[in-house]
């Protein structure tokens, strides 16, 4: 299950947003109220929904209003900017989560290993920087491998670009890798993704 992230807005008119992400679903607090949101399509940012209710967030910045009238939304709180998250509200807990799979109908050994890694794939003239990443041995699991990859928010910044590699080596040698980007966590990207990898031919003999 993805880790909950919780974070805390301040909005205009002394208003406070508090959102708990967990995957693709948002709960949001807003005047003692809870709407349980799930995340839609959105040209830029991340939004969610509830009914007419949605909130929307770009950065560390946000808004929540009531879209009953799609063509005269009421804004309910506005300019909200993302403060310090409370003590023990377990917002230090971030993560990247998904699945990892191939098209392929082949089983991988025991010791068919996984690597996993978040990477700043930002400056395209410089290798990308490893932010975070995790090591998964088969022994019996078949795909799609689900993975969890914990990260530390201050290694993240809104301004540049992240994307989730992943690849599947047995004895050393190169079986599978990612050949699409899968981009993540900003500029609206999505916290969670379903790599699809792609069979490395093995060299001739």
């Amino acid at each position: 299950m993805p880790v909950a992230r919780k974070f805390s807005y301040a909005c205009d008119g002394n208003l406070t947003v508090d959102v708990t992400l967990r995957g693709e679903r948002a709960r949001v607090v807003f005047k003692e109220k809870t709407y349980s949101m799930t995340q839609v399509r959105s040209g830029s940012g991340a939004r969610y929904a509830e009914g007419s209710i949605v909130w929307w967030n770009k950065g560390y910045e946000g808004f929540l209003q009531d879209e009953s009238d799609p063509n005269h939304p009421v804004m309910l709180a506005e300019n909200c900017k993302q403060t310090s998250p409370p003590p023990n509200s377990g917002a230090t807990a971030h993560a990247v989560s998904g699945t990892v799979a191939y098209r392929e109908r082949i089983a991988m050994p025991e010791n068919a290993n996984l690597t996993i890694q978040l990477q700043d794939t930002s400056r395209a003239d410089a290798p990308a920087q490893v932010i975070a990443q995790q090591e998964i041995t088969f022994a019996g699991r078949q795909v799609p491998v689900p993975f969890e990859l914990a990260y530390e928010p201050a290694k993240i910044d809104p301004k540049h670009t992240y994307s989730i590699s992943a690849r599947i080596t047995v004895d050393g040698q190169l079986r599978f890798l990612n050949a699409s980007a899968y981009l993540v966590l900003t500029q609206g990207h999505p916290a969670k993704v379903n790599l699809m990898l792609q069979s490395v031919t093995p060299p001739a003999k």
